[in-house]
């Protein structure tokens, strides 16, 4: 498996934000091995939306300065694509957010429980992490509204990446928050239709934000 350490020349300051549509960030971590993940979050007039936090105090603190540098609103929502850590660890440091999943995550987030070491993981420095599920939950989806910009959190409706996948949708700007989860397959090879299907007729141009992760 792939080392939880970046390999050299990568650190937490190499992440860049790039605003892919008005309002709309992706948060990019380079690397790409286990524990290190894409982010992206929504700047509304009177709160931001974060799409996912990241795995270790420091991470997450980074990424929350980095939607610090554009805006001065809180976030007022935290979407969970999905329960692994690199995507939730950092949770409780949303302090006041809405933290918003499907039913799954907030069941295999407490399953799993806080990082501990394992014999696979290269150990890493997580910070003083305290487990922060989701406490608004769903069955199929929830619309989320920045603003008048409607996003469409949709569970992709079977077992793909993990068992409690979700996207996030944002038809005005066809902008695609995907999690771990690829177009088509995920990193194992399920088919995940649900990516496919998403937005306007076939052959609408459909543009892929956070589309990475590991657990």
């Amino acid at each position: 498996m792939t080392s939880a350490v970046p390999p050299p020349g990568v650190s937490i300051a190499d992440a860049r934000l790039q605003e892919v549509a008005d309002g709309i960030y992706a948060y990019i971590q380079p690397d790409g091995s286990w524990w290190i993940n894409n982010t992206g979050f929504l700047v509304g007039r009177r709160g931001v939306v974060s799409v996912d936090a990241c795995s270790t105090e420091r991470r997450t603190r980074a990424y929350l300065a980095a939607i610090a540098s554009v805006t001065e609103q809180p976030v007022r929502t935290l979407i969970n694509t999905h329960h692994h850590g690199d995507h939730t660890f950092g949770n409780y440091l949303f302090a006041g957010a809405t933290i918003v999943a499907h039913d799954k995550c907030r069941e295999e987030m407490r399953n799993f429980g806080p990082p501990r070491p394992v014999p696979f993981w290269t150990e890493i420095d997580w910070g003083d992490i305290e487990l922060e599920p989701p406490f608004l939950t769903y069955e199929s989806g929830i619309r989320v509204y920045v603003d008048d910009l409607a996003c469409e959190v949709r569970h992709v409706g079977s077992p793909a990446h993990t068992t409690n996948d979700s996207i996030v949708w944002v038809p005005d700007h066809s902008l695609l928050f995907s999690g771990g989860l690829r177009a088509g397959a995920d990193r194992r090879g399920a088919q995940v239709p649900a990516l496919r299907d998403v937005g306007g007729p076939r052959g609408q141009e459909r543009r892929a934000v956070a589309a990475r992760g590991g657990p």
